[in-house]
């Protein structure tokens, strides 16, 4: 079964850590990384899907 909050377990530490740590220097560099980062992410995460055949095919 495909689960994207799977995958949102190990990435949502690194995301808060990013938005985090520009927020330190600047809110605004915080506020788009929290609003553009999480798109590119699940992208990524559906074409390595897509490209290893979901990994449901093992035989």
């Amino acid at each position: 079964m495909r689960s994207d909050p799977r995958a949102w377990a190990l990435l949502a530490p690194l995301l808060g850590w990013l938005v985090l740590d520009a927020a330190a220097g600047r809110l605004a560099d915080a506020v788009v990384i929290a609003i553009t980062v999480p798109p590119v992410l699940t992208a990524a995460i559906h074409t390595l899907r897509a490209r290893l055949g979901d990994g449901d095919e093992r035989e």
